[in-house]
């Protein structure tokens, strides 16, 4: 199912932010540990921009890769989670996602507890 709406861009960016930062972790610390002992060297300095500005070109890429995969999921739970990230109210719809889907868990745990 192509889905052509498109997800709104401070949630993009803030996706992207925590890739650079969480998911290419490995790449973030080395280079702001670089970028401090860039104060002192300017070959540190040089060399930890290079490594953050590919952090962040990873993190771009990554992100535009889940959006695809979203956009195009045939998966019904994927679906109702992308339809709600491009809603005019993005942040209410896909709290009220959350919500249902946990208190759906939560039924069916209390439900299988009790058989």
């Amino acid at each position: 199912m192509k889905n052509n709406k498109k997800i709104p861009a401070g949630y993009f960016v803030m996706c992207v932010l925590m890739n650079f930062v969480g998911h290419f972790f490995y790449l973030f610390f080395p280079g702001v540990f670089l970028l401090f002992l860039g104060l002192f060297s300017p070959a540190c300095r040089k060399i930890g921009f290079v490594i953050l500005a590919a952090d962040m070109l990873f993190s771009v890429i990554d992100q535009i890769r889940i959006v695809n995969s979203m956009k195009n999921s045939d998966n019904p739970d994927v679906a109702d989670v992308y339809n709600a990230l491009t809603s005019d109210d993005w942040v209410q719809s896909v709290k009220d996602i959350v919500d249902d889907k946990t208190n759906n868990m939560k039924n069916n745990h209390d439900e299988n507890k009790t058989e």
